[in-house]
């Protein structure tokens, strides 16, 4: 994604965001068809929440019996917690062009993750856009070492499998030193993950980041930042 001051989403518990998947149809062939979070009423001025527009469009693009690709143009688009949920009628794509910014308030974020996909098979998560966490990026809230009453993170569903995810150009800067997080089940194995061209950089006070992996089988190239675990 081409970005500043960003933060990145939390791990599958992942990289960008909490990623839970399911098998679905295979490939469809022909032409994406284009599902534009504008016309659905998002506004890119960074401020108002367009959390309605992009489920809405995600919902008509999960429908769609062919291949299906949310697009996200250039501009601020502000978002609260949100769960695309699958599986869908074809392979879908979620191309960011834009800034994903999340909210300041940590009370807008409904769950532990900030942005989420669940049971959705061959996704694609691309574009060049960015994930702006503010500071309240959806991974690991950083309050848990410190307040013995804070959930721990939430694992793949051992009755759910992740498989055929792209993560291609991705950029961010993360509020956390575990930058990219991929976790899954012993049971269910996260297979054929791929990180392609990942520029992430830590905040002034985070220092080194680094990825870890459980139980995921894939690979990654292209430049990588942080070292890759896969």
């Amino acid at each position: 994604m081409g970005l500043k001051k960003c933060g990145v989403v939390r791990g599958l518990s992942v990289v960008f965001f909490l990623f839970l998947f399911s098998i679905t149809e295979g490939v469809r062939v022909g032409r994406p068809k284009i599902f534009n979070v504008v016309r659905y009423g998002a506004i890119p001025d960074g401020t108002t929440d367009n959390s309605k527009a992009f489920l809405e469009a995600w919902k008509d693009a999960c429908e769609w019996k062919g291949r299906g690709r949310v697009y996200v143009p250039k501009g601020t688009f502000k978002l609260k917690s949100v769960l695309f949920l699958g599986p869908c009628e074809g392979q879908m794509a979620f191309v960011i062009k834009g800034i994903l910014k999340a909210p300041t308030d940590m009370s807008f974020l409904a769950s532990d993750s900030w942005i989420n996909f669940r049971y959705v098979d061959q996704l694609s998560v691309s574009g060049g856009g960015s994930l702006d966490g503010e500071g309240s990026v959806a991974w690991p809230r950083n309050e848990c070492k410190k307040n013995p009453n804070c959930q721990s993170l939430p694992t793949t569903s051992s009755g759910v499998q992740i498989s055929n995810v792209t993560f291609k150009n991705i950029w961010g800067r993360s509020k956390s030193a575990s930058a990219v997080t991929l976790r899954c089940s012993k049971t269910r194995p996260c297979k054929d993950i791929v990180l392609e061209d990942i520029h992430l950089k830590s905040s002034p006070k985070v220092g080194q980041i680094f990825s870890s992996c459980s139980n995921v089988y894939g690979f990654s190239y292209g430049y990588q930042s942080p070292r890759p675990c896969l």
